[in-house]
């Protein structure tokens, strides 16, 4: 089940990717803890079972400071995309405004041609 897990190991030239195996005692503690997870699904009156260790506190602020750079490019393309659509908004609106003025310039050459005939 637990039986390895991948190790990217990069030289100057290539990165080879390697399996190392997990050895016997923690693959061991890892089963008892899934089957104690799996026996514990049914009684929800006991505190689940943690089958993996804790993080450390270097990756949890590596995961947090993740997090913080993600919102603000997801922010900053918030923003883009609102001035993109604000930009095609007035983009619309110009050319509907001198296709009125178009129109209006067509109709009154019109209006000046039925009135010298």
């Amino acid at each position: 089940m637990f039986s390895g897990y991948r190790l990217v190991v990069t030289t100057e030239k290539m990165s080879d990717l390697k399996y190392t195996g997990v050895k016997a005692d923690r693959q061991a503690l890892l089963l008892q803890r899934y089957h104690q997870f799996i026996n514990g699904l049914s009684d929800v009156t006991k505190e689940p079972v943690k089958v993996f260790d804790p993080l450390p506190q270097r990756a949890l602020d590596e995961l947090d400071l993740i997090r913080k750079v993600s919102a603000t490019l997801q922010d900053k393309k918030n923003e883009e995309m609102q001035r993109i659509a604000q930009a095609g908004k007035e983009a619309a609106e110009s050319a509907k405004q001198a296709a009125a003025e178009k129109d209006a310039a067509e109709k009154a050459a019109t209006d000046e041609a039925v009135k010298e005939y």
